[in-house]
């Protein structure tokens, strides 16, 4: 599991059926509270649903399927 850090670009699987860009805001405590770049808004999200690479999190929806 990678360590993001405010300004880091990530990605997250959103409903399990796209692959979502975000830039964490904020991170402490295992949480991160990260920014949609393609529309306003803000959540607060585990570590773990975040993942460094565009491909990372697309494999990962690939084996949830």
């Amino acid at each position: 599991m990678a360590k993001f850090y405010p300004g880091d670009i990530a990605y997250i699987v959103e409903s399990n059926s796209k692959v979502r860009i975000v830039q964490v805001k904020s991170s402490a405590g295992g949480f991160c509270v990260v920014a949609f770049l393609d529309i306003d808004g803000e959540v607060r999200l585990k570590e773990d649903r975040l993942f460094a690479s565009y491909e990372d999190a697309e494999e990962y929806l690939k084996k949830s399927k």
